[in-house]
């Protein structure tokens, strides 16, 4: 079965892992953070509850012996990219995160490997809070970070902070929890470590006004790179346009655990949102049914990248992983009943363990009959009894929003 994948010619849908190039990876469900959008969190009622399909604790751990077992240059020949990054936790909150980091970069990472069949170094981009562990970790990661640079001629591996406005009160408004003058002094320890350290800032009403700023303070502390992040209005104005929910678009102050419970705060910065919403509404305005006659474009198999969760699970991507990973999990409301019902065809035809790490090799994984059963579901209908097409692939991978660029300091 072949397919069109990024309008880059023919490609075979499936990959054995000696073509895996790279991977999303998660490492904890944990997380010290409260943010609202996270999907750690679920409704119920006018309460934001704990996902109940997660497991937290010691349990939201991935075990280092499977890291290491399933990144193995041998198998892993041109692989040359890692993000940790994913849905629910913050990857260096793992208790052994620094022991992984040591062996993804001096093991795994080593350019002097004897299974080493590839000239391109590898990459890591780590993407935190920042808002945890004491400024002596963030330290000794920034070593990590520049002991692998020297070694391997990495010049781009880098941790990229999460901080969203230049004090403590700003920064809280929608990262609850984290503590804005203890992300700058981890952040400052990391970079004297030795680390590269990018600044990612999510806009919005109440921090537009600091953009500026904090872009000053991040070439003052030697940040290396400073970004805006937009990727979020793009999905809430398509969920406005397609879905007709105007509420979408805002958060109830006591839904953020604050004690104004009148207060309101956009999703999307006004000076943006009619840019993003005349894009979504020409776009759709073109079919006559959007989820079943756009075309459908897959961004991480056209880059052979995969997904990898906390709980050893491999996913096509993150964003299946978000709504469906459960199966018959969660239905605290409409949108989670909606999403796993359109989901039960692959739940029922191939079961909920096929995508272990824990119970299947990574090669297994990668060639299972249900990879090619989400390829061949784009060019199907959503009403179709046998491999539907799933309207999440739709939302991300149909509309061509515009990317964020990074901005050297």
């Amino acid at each position: 079965m072949v397919t069109r994948i990024n309008n880059q010619g023919v490609q075979i849908i499936m990959h054995p892992e000696s073509e895996l190039k790279s991977v999303q990876l998660e490492l904890s469900s944990n997380c010290q953070a409260g943010c609202m959008e996270c999907g750690r969190w679920k409704t119920w009622g006018d309460k934001q509850i704990l996902n109940p399909n997660l497991k937290f604790g010691n349990e939201g751990n991935i075990k280092v012996d499977l890291i290491k077992s399933v990144f193995d240059r041998e198998k892993l020949p041109v692989f040359n990219f890692i993000a940790l990054d994913g849905n629910y936790g913050d990857s260096l909150i793992h208790p052994q995160s620094l022991e992984i980091m040591e062996y993804l970069f001096m093991t795994f990472g080593d350019q002097k490997s004897p299974f080493k069949k590839t000239d391109t170094s590898l990459q890591i981009e780590v993407n935190t809070n920042g808002g945890y562990h004491k400024p002596e970790y963030w330290y000794e990661l920034g070593k990590l970070f520049k002991q692998h640079s020297i070694l391997n001629k990495d010049y781009e591996s880098s941790v990229v902070f999460g901080i969203d406005g230049i004090d403590n009160a700003t920064h809280d408004k929608y990262r609850r929890n984290v503590v804005y003058d203890k992300v700058i002094t981890n952040a400052e320890q990391f970079i004297k470590g030795g680390g590269r350290a990018e600044w990612k800032y999510l806009e919005f009403d109440h921090n537009v006004h600091q953009t500026d700023q904090a872009k000053e303070i991040a070439k003052k502390l030697g940040f290396n790179k400073f970004f805006v992040k937009r990727s979020r209005w793009v999905e809430a104005a398509l969920r406005e346009i397609v879905e007709k929910d105007s509420s979408a678009t805002k958060i109830k102050g006591k839904k953020l655990g604050k004690k104004d419970n009148s207060a309101e705060y956009s999703r999307i910065p006004a000076s943006k949102k009619e840019k993003f919403i005349t894009q979504v509404k020409e776009q759709v305005a073109q079919f006559k049914d959007y989820y079943n006659e756009s075309e459908i474009s897959c961004y991480w198999r056209g880059r052979k990248r995969l997904q990898i969760e906390y709980d050893g699970t491999v996913w096509q991507c993150c964003h299946l992983s978000g709504i469906y990973g459960s199966g018959t999990g969660f239905k605290g409301n409409k949108w989670d009943k909606e999403k796993q019902n359109e989901y039960a065809y692959y739940v029922d035809t191939y079961g909920t363990e096929w995508n272990n790490l824990y119970k299947n090799s990574l090669n297994e994984i990668l060639t299972h009959p249900y990879f090619s059963a989400i390829a061949n579901s784009w060019n199907n209908k959503t009403t179709d009894t046998k491999e539907p097409r799933l309207k999440r692939c739709v939302e991300k991978c149909a509309f061509k929003g515009t990317r964020d660029k990074r901005e050297r300091l």
